[in-house]
């Protein structure tokens, strides 16, 4: 039930901006026929029915959701009205009063919704309990009327005459009646249901009484009222001839009655603004033809810009891929270190809402991301806007706010409190920012210390493999994007489609893994019902690595209009390897995947029983012409190595490569990355660095390697390790 309020509280806020537009028009068009106003009415009807809206950009609706629909969850409620003064007035006092406090059973959003929801439904009920009951009391009065002709009866009880009905609706007429009256009344209830205003006044009570808690409606329901006889009144004149005003004005005041309530039903014909109604007979003239026509136009102008809703960009959702950093938009200016698209780490959002980073092949589970709201209090307030650094590119953090689609936060569980902000914008960019969360702040904002450190513009970050032709200048600009899975599958099946390149696994010594193509949804389900899932482990869940269901649910029937599907299947057999994909060879005949197998730095991963897939995929002409695919099995093309017990945010760690060279690095607060080459004399392992500064000796371990500090350079760059210390 909270659900349908808040639609039905948005749509009534969206049909409020088209009441006073109409209001505003009414009073400017006051020369054109009542008719125009009465299909500008209709207009209101239309928003207030439809569940949605076409687009336009000629929209001057503010917002069509002012209260976002996941306002009950939010950890700071907010309205996004589209007026910013507003939003800026009620948001802080939303995010002050509503959002939930540790330990709360619900959230005070729900509350207060739910309540809502509830008066809602109980007042709908007193309206339709109303309806009913004056309906009752008026066919209680006209159920001994008498015909006269037609559908047109005569009645003792009535003071006035009316229609009644709206399948098969009637006249009745006061029996008291003037002759000389009697036909300007006919005529005009005629005119009434010519128009179809016995069906179009019964449908705006009933949207009055689902709205009845919106003040405009109840405006618009009275305005309607009065334009319905307007437009009435004016018909009967253009048909009997401007001669009748006199008489048809007179017949109207004998008939009015005092109005005590609103009414459902039945279109009386004097109970609605006598008194304007005698005043617009007597001056009625035929309306030029311009402002026929100038009516129309607003009346046109008006469905388009307020009948619409503003164009919104429907962006998918940023989880579910990766991220590298795009630029660097502020870094707060009390710390000397800074990060750089460089040096900076991938940002891993999974498809379950979990945050990752990835660097030098360390993977580092971060926390979940919850939805949030931003306020100047939970946001603004933590960027140091003064001396050197500060907010870069001509923005800040309010405009970033008000710019803001969506946001997510996530808390780390560490020491440091470290919390990010994931950002999804207007336009469609992401953003994410790295800071310390001070817990304190959650009970007393005003002791709240928390701080953003950095604020990062992230692009999306495609494992694309390098490419390298045979031969073949038409294959050089071919693009291969790749993805390594894994599933703790205990149970495997014959795959009944046979392997691309079955006939040299067959044959050959070199080391080949089964290849096989996927070239629609339906054979990504027909593979996966050989297997038997279970639950990804947690240790590759804390890496970042996702599960086959995962890696194949961005793979739907587009992509596979333009694309194929490779999949390699490499059994884990226990051990704590993990894959990687090298290259992919295409000369337009021969299609290669080269797979890397590395050594994990995660020694309590061992003894996975399941299945590693590499996936990569190709457009469809890139590999059209080839007749002959296979895969090659690199073993260890680098092993990295952490210093393990380090108290640092960034643990040093240095990664060693086939080819003999290396990178170190130190510290999260260093800029400094070691580059060069290293060898193995003996026991012990050698790291030089390119510019020969400085060189860094390790003595092999049991389970790693031990730093030696005596033959070692002294710069370690802010790192805690010392001699002894283990990388494992």
């Amino acid at each position: 039930m909270e659900e349908v309020f808040l639609k039905l509280l948005n749509m009534s806020i969206t049909a409020g901006w088209l009441i006073l537009a109409v209001i505003v028009l009414r009073f400017c068009l006051k020369k054109a026929p009542k008719a125009i106003a009465v299909i500008l009415w209709a207009l209101v009807g239309v928003r207030l029915i439809c569940p949605f809206s076409l687009e336009s950009i000629f929209s001057i609706i503010p917002s069509a959701e002012t209260v976002p629909s996941d306002i009950l969850y939010s950890e700071t409620p907010a309205i996004q009205s589209g007026i910013r003064i507003f939003n800026a007035a009620v948001n802080p006092i939303l995010s002050e009063t509503m959002a939930p406090a540790a330990g709360d059973s619900a959230n005070p959003m729900q509350i207060v919704v739910w309540t809502a929801s509830v008066i809602w439904a109980v007042g709908m009920a007193a309206m339709l309990v109303y309806t009913f009951i004056s309906s009752f009391r008026i066919y209680r009065k006209v159920r001994e009327a008498t015909p006269l002709r037609e559908n047109i009866l005569l009645c003792d009880r009535i003071s006035t005459p009316f229609i009644l009905g709206i399948i098969r609706p009637r006249i009745f007429l006061p029996s008291a009646v003037r002759e000389q009256d009697l036909v300007y009344v006919i005529a005009h209830e005629k005119a009434h249901l010519q128009r179809h205003d016995h069906l179009w006044k019964p449908l705006g009570f009933l949207l009055l009484t689902v709205y009845w808690f919106h003040p405009l409606i109840w405006v618009a329901y009275l305005l309607l009222c009065r334009d319905i006889e307007f437009a009435c009144d004016e018909k009967v004149i253009r048909e009997m001839g401007l001669e009748i005003k006199k008489n048809y004005a007179d017949a109207l005041i004998n008939c009015s009655i005092p109005r005590r309530m609103i009414a459902a039903c039945p279109l009386a014909f004097g109970e609605v603004s006598v008194k304007e109604r005698v005043k617009n007979i007597l001056h009625y003239r035929k309306p030029a033809l311009f402002i026929v026509v100038a009516a129309a136009i607003a009346c046109m102008i008006t469905a388009v810009c307020l009948l619409t809703n503003p164009p919104h960009t429907a962006f998918s959702d940023p989880f579910g891929k990766n991220y590298s950093v795009d630029s660097l938009i502020y870094a707060a200016p009390q710390y000397n270190f800074v990060l750089t698209p460089e040096t900076a780490p991938t940002y891993i959002l999974t498809a379950d809402g979990m945050l990752m980073t990835s660097s030098q092949n360390q993977t580092e589970f971060k926390g979940e991301a919850v939805a949030v709201s931003l306020t100047e209090y939970n946001f603004d307030q933590y960027f140091e806007n003064n001396g050197i650094g500060g907010i870069w590119e001509n923005t800040s953090a309010a405009k970033l706010r008000e710019q803001n689609e969506k946001a997510w936060k996530v808390l780390t569980d560490n020491e440091l409190h470290e919390f990010y902000y994931i950002l999804q914008q207007n336009d469609g960019s992401v953003y994410l920012s790295y800071g310390y969360h001070d817990p304190e702040g959650e009970t007393d904002r005003d002791a709240d210390d928390s701080s953003i450190r950095w604020l990062f513009k992230l692009d999306i970050y495609e494992h694309t493999v390098s490419v390298s032709p045979v031969g073949g200048a038409e294959q050089m600009g071919a693009i291969y994007l790749g993805v390594v899975a894994y599933a703790d599958w205990t149970q495997i099946a014959d795959i009944h489609t046979p392997a691309l390149n079955e006939f040299q696994i067959a044959v050959s010594s070199l080391h080949h893994l089964p290849l096989y193509r996927l070239d629609s949804v339906a054979d990504i389900h027909a593979l996966k019902e050989c297997f038997k899932e279970e639950t990804l482990p947690v240790s590759l869940r804390d890496e970042g690595i996702p599960s086959f269901d995962e890696a194949t649910a961005a793979f739907d029937d587009p992509f596979f209009q333009e694309n194929t599907l490779f999949l390699v299947p490499v059994p884990a057999d226990g051990e704590a390897y993990r894959y990687d994909i090298g290259n992919v060879y295409n000369d337009g005949k021969k299609f290669l995947i080269r797979v890397d197998q590395l050594l994990s730095p995660e020694a309590d991963t061992a003894g996975l029983d399941g299945w590693w897939f590499v996936l990569v995929s190709a457009d469809r002409e890139s590999v059209q012409d080839c007749t002959e695919f296979d895969t090659e099995l690199h073993n260890e093309m680098s092993r990295v190595y952490v210093y393990r017990d380090s108290e640092n945010v960034l643990p040093a760690s240095f990664t060693l490569y086939e080819d003999n060279t290396f990178t170190f690095t130190f510290s999260a607060v260093s800029s400094y990355i070691g580059v060069g080459t290293y060898r193995i004399e003996n026991d012990q392992l050698i790291l030089t660095t390119d510019d020969g500064n400085f060189v860094y000796t390790f003595t092999a371990g049991d389970d790693g390697y031990i730093f030696d500090a005596e033959n070692s350079s002294d710069m370690i760059w802010f790192a805690d390790f010392q001699d002894g210390s283990v990388f494992r």
